[in-house]
């Protein structure tokens, strides 16, 4: 899906300045509406998130950089803006971020792609091992110039713009398919000079730049967090010896003993479109009852066995 975000100087505005004066009244109460709604969405994502006040995990993948805009650091701009606003908007979830002391190798250097897509299904894999609930991924695509005509009949003039765009794509670590498949393209009104800048791709400092991408990280961190809460808690079975079980997730989510949790099968494939394939959820495989819980993983013993087996999934009863 494609999201097109526009932003313009106050000198676009000011046109338009007896039309805001004669609407002033209804829109004076616009900023504590938005305040209050994103409270309110809060609430609700924080409602929607627990199982058993079980904590979500998702692990973070270092965001590249395809543009040829190569000042600032953007790239980790971006990042940290979007972590930051996930931890806020998603206050009941684990992240794992790329400059954690023990962040898992696997996310250095993510699974060969396969037909110039990521392999889904092995991302998905490794992500069980960790506990994911899910894995994110993205890049900052590119950074462009245009012009274009715009305004009020006899007052439209030509502006120039710069065009930013942003892929970010999250997987579901029990189906390898994407939960977020978005391309975000923001524009923002800018001088000339920074307009030629740009248009000739030459290396200096935009100051803009920065900052629209932390408005960009912004709205991503909250449609991810939507998207977060909605998904049901989950983790993997990665060890089973006889009844004795081992999952993947421990104290750090919410884990605790005597905890009682269904298992189902998640191994079962299925095509997709252009022969991509994904993991189809099984049916249940038993029920395990924590014994003890370490802060990233917990040990359980199976009081019903139907075939549980290593990469089956655990779900709240």
């Amino acid at each position: 899906m494609k999201y097109r975000i526009r932003r313009f100087t106050p000198l676009t505005f000011s046109v338009a300045f007896v039309m805001i004066c004669i609407l002033s009244s209804q829109l004076n109460g616009c900023s504590t509406y938005l305040s209050a709604r994103r409270a309110t969405k809060k609430v609700t994502r924080d409602l929607v998130t627990f199982d058993d006040d079980l904590v979500k995990s998702v692990g973070i993948v270092r965001f590249e950089n395809w543009s040829y805009y190569r000042r600032d650091n953007i790239e980790k701009i971006f990042q940290n803006k979007l972590t930051e606003t996930l931890g806020s908007a998603c206050s009941h979830l684990l992240l794992a971020r790329p400059e954690d002391e023990n962040y898992p190798d696997f996310l250095v250097e993510l699974p060969p792609r396969i037909a110039d897509r990521i392999d889904n299904l092995n991302l998905a894999l490794l992500g069980r091992q960790y506990g994911f609930d899910a894995i994110a991924t993205g890049a900052i695509v590119s950074i462009s110039a245009f012009k274009e005509k715009r305004g009020l009949f006899w007052l439209r003039d030509t502006h120039s713009f710069i065009q930013i765009q942003i892929m970010v794509k999250v997987f579901d670590t029990e189906t390898g398919a994407k939960l977020v498949d978005e391309n975000f393209i923001h524009e923002l009104e800018v001088d000339e000079t920074d307009y030629e800048f740009v248009r000739a791709k030459k290396p200096t400092t935009i100051v803009e730049i920065p900052e629209a991408l932390k408005y960009i990280a912004s709205i991503m961190g909250e449609k991810i967090c939507d998207t977060i809460s909605a998904q049901p808690w989950k983790s993997y079975v990665i060890s089973k010896q006889g009844k004795r079980i081992i999952i993947s997730c421990g104290s750090r989510s919410g884990i605790r003993q005597n905890m009682v949790f269904k298992v189902y099968n998640a191994s079962r494939l299925i095509k997709g479109v252009e022969e991509q394939q994904f993991f189809l959820p099984g049916p249940e495989t038993g029920e395990i009852r924590i014994t003890y819980a370490h802060p990233d993983f917990a040990e359980a013993i199976v009081i019903a066995d139907h075939g549980i087996q290593v990469g089956d999934a655990v779900k709240a009863k």
